[in-house]
């Protein structure tokens, strides 16, 4: 899933996916909200970076 709609059309779905045990990936910047309903999120480095606080330079 892609981040594009409004921020409430997007939790809407993610909750709708999660309720009949669909499997939600995400793959871009994610509002805390969001990702509680997300199975697998997959940042970027410099996403993990400022989601850690961490160096991923060696990643």
């Amino acid at each position: 899933m892609m981040l594009g709609l409004l921020f409430w059309d997007e939790l809407l779905r993610l909750q709708a996916a999660k309720s009949v045990g669909v499997p939600v990936i995400l793959d871009a910047l994610i509002p805390v909200d969001l990702l509680n309903n997300v199975d697998i999120f997959s940042p970027n480095k410099s996403e993990l970076a400022r989601l850690t606080g961490m160096p991923t330079e060696n990643i």
